[in-house]
């Protein structure tokens, strides 16, 4: 199931070498047995479908490293965008609400990432320091940071502001750059905690709002 919920959020992945099969992820979604959320795991599929041999391609050569391949991850943005339109925002059974919710996330993410601010991203090593930056706050097993609701907000803001120190040395980073990357990297937190309960069987039933990040 994790595979499925982090297909939408490439930004995130780490590097993957398995055989990736889109299409049978999604006929095993744990979905309610109802009339009407057989119907959305059916139309989520029809809209995945016409994408899913470069998914199943790109999801089982991924490497870490990819994320700096703005090419590639522009038409990964593109992907979530074509299937995020095709399923519209309607969904009310919870894995596929889910999955809409993370589509959000990616191109919101995905656009502030690989656009202007993607100079300072690349030239920064920002994939390095935010890795760094994570076991630094995890202080142990990174899904403790994930799972523990009492401490995710001062976690998430350790991390983020320590990224952006990080940043400000950077030639190529300036304010506006380093602001688009806090916007991408607190969206993506938030997507990952929300990931961590939906795998837990907590969904939270989130709805994306960019506005929170002071997308003005």
């Amino acid at each position: 199931m994790s595979r499925l919920l982090i297909l939408p959020f490439l930004l995130v992945l780490a590097g993957s070498a398995e055989v990736f099969d889109i299409m049978t992820d999604i006929q095993d979604l744990r979905i309610p047995d109802s009339t009407a959320c057989i119907q959305e795991q059916q139309r989520l599929a029809e809209c995945v479908q016409p994408h899913a041999t470069l998914i199943n391609y790109v999801m089982s050569t991924f490497q870490e490293t990819d994320v700096y391949n703005i090419g590639l991850m522009k038409k990964a943005l593109q992907i979530s965008k074509n299937v995020s339109e095709c399923l519209g925002h309607e969904i009310q059974c919870p894995a596929p609400k889910f999955i809409v919710f993370s589509l959000d996330t990616a191109i919101y993410a995905g656009e502030k990432l690989y656009g202007d601010a993607f100079h300072c991203f690349i030239n920064a090593q920002g994939l390095e320091i935010t890795e760094n930056c994570v076991k630094s706050v995890s202080r142990g097993p990174s899904s403790i940071f994930w799972l523990d609701t009492s401490k995710f907000q001062t976690s998430k803001n350790e991390l983020t502001e320590g990224v952006a120190k990080k940043l400000y040395g950077v030639h190529s980073c300036s304010i506006g750059r380093i602001v688009s990357l806090y916007q991408a990297g607190s969206a993506g937190i938030d997507w990952m905690f929300e990931a961590s309960q939906f795998d837990a069987g907590k969904p939270t039933g989130s709805i994306f709002n960019g506005d929170k990040y002071c997308d003005n």
